[in-house]
């Protein structure tokens, strides 16, 4: 059994992240979970979220906007249709965002009529900016 977990990110327009881990902590679509060599096989969906690759003491951040993962053996392949790195991250547009999904649930955009808001949309724009953010440290971990 290895000691390592070989990891791979792949998103369209995005290089390709390959790195030796020691464990990765990930968001999956049913909550947080912990990855760690020696895992069974396992294919899981990824939810919007952070995913950290720990080497040691430094830890990678990448904000992964959905996709699936899947272990086998001391490997982990990870598809997402978008991942961004945390210092590719910019905050004033992740908190202008923020602050127009909060103004559109309120009812306050003139640009969407009442009755006419894409509430599932809307709170998918949400959780990508709240992710943004905190990898940031700029809102709280809840």
């Amino acid at each position: 059994m290895s000691e390592e977990i070989h990891v791979k990110v792949l998103s369209p327009g995005f290089e390709p992240v390959e790195k030796t881990v020691d464990y990765v902590s990930a968001y999956a679509s049913d909550g947080g979970m912990q990855i760690y060599p020696g895992h069974a096989p396992i294919a899981f969906a990824l939810g919007v979220g952070a995913l950290k690759l720990h080497v040691g003491q430094e830890t990678i951040n990448l904000a992964v906007f959905g996709g699936i993962g899947h272990m086998k053996g001391d490997e982990l392949i990870i598809f997402s249709p978008c991942v961004e790195r945390e210092d590719e991250i910019c905050t004033d547009r992740a908190s202008a965002a923020l602050e127009r999904v909060k103004k559109r649930f309120a009812g306050h955009d003139p640009q969407i009529p009442k009755g006419k808001m894409d509430q599932p949309r809307l709170y998918k724009s949400k959780a990508r900016a709240e992710v943004r953010l905190k990898m940031k440290g700029l809102l709280d971990n809840e």
